[in-house]
C-alpha cells in the first residue's frame, strides 16, 4: 500500500460530541462478586457446585486482593476444613484490617 491509500482509510471530523462511557456487559466490566455492595463486617459464602478446584479459590483470591488495591478496602479469604449446614467450605469477609 502506498501513502495515499493509507490515508483514505480514515475520516477526520470535527465538533462530534463524545459517546457516553458504556457500564456493564456492554462497556466496562462487571464483577462476579459482590465487592461493591460488602459493608465492613460483611461476607458471602462461595457456592460448592461451582467453586471445587483450588484454581477457582485462587481466582476469587486474586480478584478480591485487585478490588481492595483499587477501591481502599480489605478482604479476607477463609477456606475452612468443613463445609458449612448452608454449603461451602470458602467465605469471602470484608474486614477492619487483616492480622
Amino acid at each position: 500500500m502506498n501513502a495515499i491509500t493509507q490515508r483514505e482509510f480514515f475520516i477526520v471530523e470535527t465538533d462530534v460530541p463524545l459517546p457516553p462511557i458504556l457500564k456493564g456487559r456492554l462497556g466496562g466490566r462487571t464483577s462476579l462478586y459482590p465487592f461493591a455492595h460488602m459493608k465492613k463486617g460483611a461476607s458471602f459464602r462461595l457456592n460448592p457446585a461451582k467453586y471445587k478446584a483450588e484454581r477457582d479459590i485462587k481466582g476469587v483470591r486474586g480478584a478480591a486482593y485487585t478490588y481492595a488495591r483499587n477501591h481502599g478496602m480489605k478482604f479476607s479469604i477463609r477456606k475452612m476444613q468443613e463445609p458449612t449446614p448452608e454449603g461451602g467450605n470458602v467465605s469471602v469477609y470484608r474486614v477492619f484490617r487483616v492480622s
